[in-house]
């Protein structure tokens, strides 16, 4: 097995954060060691597991559902004796910072692929861990032959290690190694041979470490580890700023903010200008992080830094005039110094720009490659131009553009700034000729960069491109070629008899504007030459007003944009010829037009949750459409049959069309559709045969169909087909045989399927499974042992099987994250059917006891398990349990070693009736439930730990007084729910009706306060409590001086899982913003009319800055 390091410092934002491995981030996150001035390179590192008939190496890039880190740190899959060594080493490393790459599930072949080939250049060492069975992999081999290059050509530092192997017969290929390197050798060339031979010959005589040498495995690891740093930390240090000038004497001034020895996870605010060039934030909040994770947030705006409780802010000045001067050079030279001759120039233009870098870099941009006479040329129309305002600077090189160049810009600029390439050359490719080219001078000239394939315009040089446009009218905003700033857009709407032949465009961001929106009915009639129009972020639909029908829309549009559009067809005389795309999601719309009308620059068209839609256009022109979403329309009964000539259709959405009956046959004519979502078309009774002829169709979403009772046969022919959910098709009686062809199926889902009558065993030979959710069936008795040939499968989830006893003994799924046996009620033995997984779930089984060798799982990180009173003799249980659930209705007290589950997140007592009193518990709880334990009355635990989140205590109506006070006063970030007819006395802050107001003490508020908010609901309708579901509380608070309402701070909902008369909820809240008031407001309400708010109150509490401790890495439900 193998594994390459590689680490990409594009910045010095985030993280050593240990936890990142197993938490499930949404963002990438960049590392930078804890020592700044000497950063680690990361690592290549080389191993081989065992021979295995499954798989040639056992390396694999760990995927999970949510994107890693890009630079990061995993663990080994080792079947060996080496695991628990590789594990602790890599353990080490990470300890020491020391960033590896590992090229798990990276496909194998017979030669190594391009990521792995770059992760090997880019490592600074390598560390080849040799054993007995390293040369039973031609993919080992080819590793090693390409690190002995890099040895060679790029001076590679290369380490060993000889785990239980001699260097001699790795040398001469003798021995036991020898054996199993001319096994691997059979059927290879010569040449390939050949090379073999030469590197290992050359790492077998590279001095090392023997493991036959050490008698403390850990001193060994720990003298490797350290020898690795050593050599790390005397290295080059790392150019991470090359090109960036002036950066050594900020990161000089950030390192006393960063602390970068503190364990706390610390955000600092960098403040600065627009036009300095700045990281981009990463990050919301700390508890995304691990510990020592440092999160650098840059804005302009200084309060906004204070509001989020960031301390820590570095003021960014401006360069000094050398720094200037470089950054110039940088643009126009393409280095940091001007070319012989030019220095004089270079000066005088830098003193002309100024300082600010947004500006050096686009003046720097115009002036490169001219000759002396040219720069001598401009340099007097450049000082007659600028004024010493970043305007006059950047509108210099704007200036320069041709004309064309100019309405692109300003295109850019007004509408499509960060949009991808791919949508403007849609929009705007018969415009502008050879756009591409454009995007290259405007990119070139720095007005505007590139990056994935999204055209970006720093905010400057967008502001500079609005007030162009505002400039060509001022005082008739229907004049100028756009509109965008809300007050204008209200005045052009509002008046039908202005001429708005000029605008193009209009994008109305109706948050910018609290007022009504008033539409002409012949607003538009003006806008001949309207081609953009976009109504966007509304609040509610209630935000426009349009007394009658419009009369007109330009036919010239190529995008409608259009939420909450308020009429029920398109006006009589709309011709939608040149429209490319359509989005009216939220609309009244029960059609579209009435005439047949051409369509065939039309691509994309979402009408998502227009309820009254009843049908849909004819289609037949539509020959050009990639996106339908449908998803909502809860009143469309059909397809038109022209659907089929939609031969470009890529996505068909119609998730939650209740009313639709079925899909027309002609769908079979989108050949190239690679997705259909019909999730929640409860009516729909079967898929038409033509299906099959969708041979690109990776994903079908068929969830919650009840009315469907099989597939077509034909679906076997969708042979690119990836992901099937079946989920809760509760009609469903059997699958076809042909889904058996669907060889590159990695995701099925099955679970609810209760009419099922058998599980299919052609689902053993898509072998390329990687999800299969089997959860809820009554069919399922005993798993079958085809599941074994599922090698590749990561989660088999099973619960609520309640009929499952069985789980076959002879199958090995090395590389299976999650088995979820939650509620197998029937089960009472498990298997160890893998020894890689993250997540095992076994709470509402008979198992009581689990394999000894789970203490040394090395994925192991959530542990769910139910009660039994043997727990104390299996200590390697407790080590690893997570969520520890007990359903004994007689038990009367807890077992006194439950302090002992160092690791537990969850405690579900609910229904525990008898149970009289708690001891301590772990200091890891994060989650209590003790609903409806109704006889409990003491509380031997504390919750002053900050890692609390939810306490419930619903209908524990025996608690005493202490035990209340205690979970009043415990710090539950999320909430706590417990029994109680009044809010407590010692919170003075009360009252009998929604809302209070809060005196504060003027002279002394902080920057930011928290609040514990209670209240107490009284039911005022004839239902049956705590059946609704989740329920949820609004709280808004607002500051009030001399009677008068002047802000609102915050309005956030809590959700409880349900409301219940006679209980206290408490829950905390957080102002971050700057109180200039006197009184807060606090208004509570409730999202039920069966509901009403009896009695609430407020306490104030201490600042409190939470540590890592208090940090969710887990998703605890």
């Amino acid at each position: 097995m193998s594994a390459a390091a590689t680490t990409r410092h594009t910045s010095w934002i985030v993280a050593t954060a240990i936890a990142a491995v197993e938490a499930r981030w949404n963002y990438p996150l960049r590392f930078f060691n804890k020592d700044v001035k000497a950063r680690l390179r990361a690592i290549a590192v080389t191993s081989r597991p065992p021979s295995s008939a499954s798989s040639s190496s056992s390396a694999d890039l760990v995927k999970d559902n949510h994107p890693m880190p890009k630079s990061e740190a995993s663990m080994e899959r080792v079947m060996d004796v080496r695991k628990a060594f590789l594990s602790h080493i890599l353990k080490e490393f990470k300890r020491k910072g020391i960033v590896t790459f590992i090229d798990n599930n990276i496909e194998r072949s017979k030669s190594i692929g391009p990521e792995l080939i770059e992760a090997i250049r880019g490592s600074k060492i390598a560390v080849v861990l040799l054993s007995k069975d390293y040369a039973s992999s031609s993919w080992c081999l080819n590793e090693l032959v390409e690190i002995m290059k890099c040895r060679k050509i790029l001076d590679q530092t290369v380490m060993t290690i000889f785990y239980e192997v001699n260097p001699t017969d790795v040398k001469k290929q003798t021995g036991d190694f020898g054996k199993v390197f001319k096994k691997t050798c059979k059927g290879s060339t010569n040449e390939v041979i050949r090379n073999w031979i030469e590197a290992l010959s050359e790492v077998a005589t590279i001095a090392g470490e023997h493991s036959r040498n050490w008698d403390n495995e850990a001193a060994m690891i720990e003298k490797i580890s350290t020898d690795i740093s050593n050599k790390l930390n005397n290295s080059t240090p790392l150019r991470d700023f090359d090109g960036l000038v002036g950066m050594g004497a900020h990161m000089e001034k950030l390192e006393l903010l960063l602390c970068l020895d503190s364990y706390e996870v610390r955000m600092i605010g960098i403040w600065g200008p627009p036009g300095i060039v700045q990281l981009e934030a990463l990050a919301k909040e700390t508890r995304w992080f691990g510990p020592r994770s440092r999160i650098l947030i840059t804005t302009q705006d200084k309060k906004l830094l204070k509001a989020h409780r960031i301390n820590h802010i570095y003021k960014v000045g401006l360069p000094n005039f050398d720094d200037a001067l470089q950054i110039f050079c940088m643009y126009a030279f393409g280095q940091k110094s001007p070319y012989d001759g030019f220095d004089k120039l270079a000066r005088e233009v830098t003193c002309l720009v100024g300082e600010l870098p947004l500006g050096l870099r686009v003046v720097g941009s115009y002036f490169r490659e001219m000759s002396k006479q040219e720069w001598r040329k401009e340099i007097p129309r450049l000082r007659a131009r600028l004024d010493g305002k970043i305007e006059s600077v950047l509108k210099f090189s704007y200036d320069a553009l041709c004309d064309e160049d100019k309405d692109l810009f300003l295109h850019i600029a007004c509408f499509f700034n960060h949009e991808s390439i791919e949508t403007l050359e849609d929009f705007l490719g018969k415009t502008f000729l050879d756009l591409a080219q454009r995007f290259h001078v405007l990119a070139e000239k720095s007005l505007i960069s590139i990056n994935s394939n999204y055209v970006e315009m720093h905010n400057s040089l967008a502001q500079l491109g609005r007030e162009i446009v505002r400039k060509q009218s001022v005082r008739e905003p229907g004049q100028r070629q756009f509109l965008v700033d809300a007050r204008d857009i209200f005045e052009v709407l509002a008046d039908d008899t202005a001429d708005g032949r000029s605008v193009v465009g209009i994008d109305l961001n109706l948050c910018q504007n609290e007022d009504i929106l008033n539409i002409s009915e012949k607003a538009f009639e003006g806008m001949s030459n309207l081609q953009f129009l976009r109504f966007r972020d509304f609040g509610n639909r209630e935000r426009v007003c349009l007394p009658q029908c419009l009369t007109y829309i330009s036919r010239k549009l190529r995008l409608l944009h259009w939420i909450y559009f308020p009429m029920t067809c398109f006006p009589s005389k709309f011709n939608p010829e040149f429209l490319v795309e359509l989005n009216m999601y939220y609309s009244k719309l029960e059609k579209l037009w009435e005439e047949i009308q051409p369509l065939r620059n039309l691509k994309r068209m979402n009408l998502c949750y227009s309820e009254n839609l009843k049908e849909l256009p004819d289609l037949s022109s539509a020959t050009n459409l990639e996106v339908l979403k449908l998803n909502g329309c809860s009143s469309l009964v059909e397809l038109p049959f022209s659907i089929g000539n939609a031969t470009k259709l890529l996505k068909l959405d119609l998730n939650g069309c209740s009313s639709l009956l079925e899909l027309p046959s002609s769908i079979g004519n989108a050949i190239n559709l690679q997705m259909i979502d019909l999730s929640y078309c409860a009516n729909l009774v079967e898929l038409p045969s033509s299906i099959g002829n969708t041979t690109n169709l990776k994903e079908l979403h068929l969830a919650c169909c009840s009315c469907l009772m099989e597939l077509p046969s034909s679906i076997g022919n969708c042979t690119n087909l990836k992901e099937l959910d079946l989920r809760l098709c509760s009609s469903l009686i059997k699958l076809p045989s042909s889904i058996g062809n669907a060889i590159n199926l990695e995701k099925l889902i099955l679970a609810g399927c209760k009419s099922l009558v058998e599980l299919p065993s052609f689902i053993g030979k898509a072998t390329n499974l990687r999800i299969l959710d089997l959860g809820y069936l009554p069919c399922l008795v005993e798993l079958p042992s085809f599941i074994g040939n599922l090698h590749k499968l990561s989660e088999l989830r099973l619960s609520g099987c309640k009929k499952l006893q069985v789980i076959p003994t002879n199958i090995n799924l090395e590389f299976l994250d999650e088995l979820d046996l939650t509620d197998c009620s029937m089960l009472k033995t498990f298997p160890v059917i893998s020894t890689n997984i993250k997540r095992l779930h076994l709470r509402g089984t008979q198992i009581e006891e689990v394999p000894s060798s789970l203490r040394s799982w090395p994925r192991l990180a959530d542990l769910q398990m139910l009660y039994s009173e043997n727990f104390s003799e299996f200590s390697h249980a407790l080590e690893r349990i997570t969520v520890l659930e007990f359903s004994d209705i007689h038990i009367r007290e807890m077992t006194p070693w439950l302090n002992r589950i160092s690791r537990l997140r969850r405690l579900k007592l609910s229904g525990c009736e008898k149970l009289v009193s708690l001891p301590q518990l772990p200091d890891s709880l994060a989650i209590l439930d003790a609903e409806n334990c109704g006889s409990l009355e003491r509380l031997g635990c504390s919750f002053n730990n900050p890692n609390i989140q939810h306490l419930d205590f619903t209908n524990c109506l025996k608690l005493d007084k202490e035990a209340r006070d205690l979970i009043i006063q415990a710090m539950a970030r999320h909430y706590s729910i417990l029994p109680s007819l009044e809010v407590p006395a010692y919170i003075t802050n009360r009252a009998t009706r929604s809302s209070l107001t809060l005196k504060l003490n003027q002279r002394a508020l902080p920057e930011s306060m928290r609040f514990k908010a209670c209240i107490v609901l009284a039911d005022i309708s004839d239902h049956e409590a705590g059946n609704e579901g989740c329920m949820d509380v609004c709280l808004t608070i607002m500051e009030r001086q001399n009677d008068f309402i002047t802000s609102t701070c915050v309005s956030k909902n809590h959700t409880f899982r349900h409301f219940l008369p006679e209980h206290l909820y408490t829950f905390e809240v957080i102002v971050e913003v700057e109180v200039t008031s006197d009184e807060l407001v606090f208004d509570f309400k409730l999202n039920s009319e069966k509901w009403e708010i009896r009695e609430c109150g407020v306490l104030q509490l201490k600042n409190h800055v939470r540590t890592f401790s208090e940090i969710d890495f887990w998703d605890l439900y």
